[in-house]
């Protein structure tokens, strides 16, 4: 997937938990203080206003957590180096179930790894398959984890 098309997915994923959480705080709001908003000491402009205000920083803060987690899922690459291809793809395999992802397939060179449904917005990990070396390319905050299962079995 290409890094527009996860931005886009991230951050209306981002403004749905945006929405729904505005939309709790503010049933919230009701159900907690009834008739808070109809105080005679503070005028309707006033209120709006201020309203407005926690509104916008709501959305700029949950729109900065998701620029945040867009970040954090691009891939990064890394190279592992292999003796024997079949042994590695089986290490590979092993390294990928063990942080819960399954393989989707194999095209040739290329293997790739599907993750959790329940992680809607993580990405797959592939693996480009060369002459003694491979190039893993996987989410950021998996690539450690997959860096020491690959080298254990080495």
């Amino acid at each position: 997937m290409n890094i527009l098309a996860r931005f886009v997915k991230v951050m209306l994923f981002t403004a749905l938990l945006a929405v729904v959480g505005l939309a709790l705080a503010f049933v919230a709001f009701m159900y907690l203080s009834p008739g808070a908003h109809l105080r005679s000491d503070i005028s309707q402009e006033e209120f709006v206003r201020t309203l407005s205000g926690a509104l916008a920083v709501w959305f700029g803060v949950m729109f900065f957590v998701g620029f945040i987690a867009f970040v954090a899922g691009l891939p990064k690459r890394f190279t592992v180096g292999f003796g024997d291809r079949d042994e590695f793809v089986g290490r590979m395999d092993a390294a990928a179930r063990s942080v819960r992802y399954r393989p989707r397939g194999r095209e040739g060179d290329r293997l790739s790894y599907k993750p959790p449904f329940y992680a809607l917005l993580a990405e797959k990990i592939t693996v480009e398959l060369g002459e003694g070396a491979a190039t893993v390319s996987a989410p950021h905050g998996l690539r450690k984890k997959l860096e020491k299962k690959l080298a254990e079995g080495a």
